[in-house]
């Protein structure tokens, strides 16, 4: 075998091995939406509904308010926290954080980036509310309205998203 030849083999391989491991991640992403379905229908039925694309990159998860981006990072997790995770991203798109954002996102006056960051962290807390109730992670620690309190010095339960972001965006 000429060295050409062994250079296409290996490529060939790396190919299929590459393809066999996203089938992998596939499988495993259906096994944890069944696993989300039998403890939360909505969320479960919100999943089934979402297109989930398996990224390249390092990240974590996201989601555009259509899609979830799952990273390789998610994939080394323990399933529980898997599940949470999926099911944190599906919460962001129930509660379209990404559309509402866009409706407030210019009534903040922080420099920079910070709006958007700002905005991030009340969304987390507000979709964590809703799964913590129903997931419990293993090693992850999540953002919740109260740690958003104490740092912000504000009463952000029993607000709803804008008006704690505006109340927020002003201290």
């Amino acid at each position: 075998m000429s060295e050409e030849e062994a250079s296409r083999l290996i490529e060939g391989i790396a190919e299929i091995s590459e393809r066999v491991s996203g089938l992998d991640k596939r499988r495993a992403v259906e096994e944890l939406i069944e696993s989300i379905s039998r403890r939360d229908p909505l969320i479960g039925g919100l999943l089934r509904r979402t297109t989930i694309v398996l990224a390249d990159a390092g990240e974590l998860a996201g989601t555009d308010g259509i899609r979830i981006y799952l990273g390789v990072a998610f994939f080394a997790l323990p399933r529980e926290d898997q599940e949470f995770v999926l099911a944190h991203e599906a919460a962001h798109i129930a509660l379209m954080h990404s559309t509402r954002y866009e409706r407030v996102r210019h009534k903040c006056k922080l420099p920079g980036g910070l709006c958007g960051e700002l905005y991030d962290l009340l969304a987390d807390a507000e979709a964590n509310k809703y799964v913590c109730e129903r997931f419990e992670p293993a090693s992850i620690v999540p953002l919740t309205p109260k740690m958003l309190e104490e740092a912000f010095g504000t009463r952000l339960e029993g607000r709803g998203l804008e008006e704690a972001y505006a109340e927020a965006a002003r201290s």
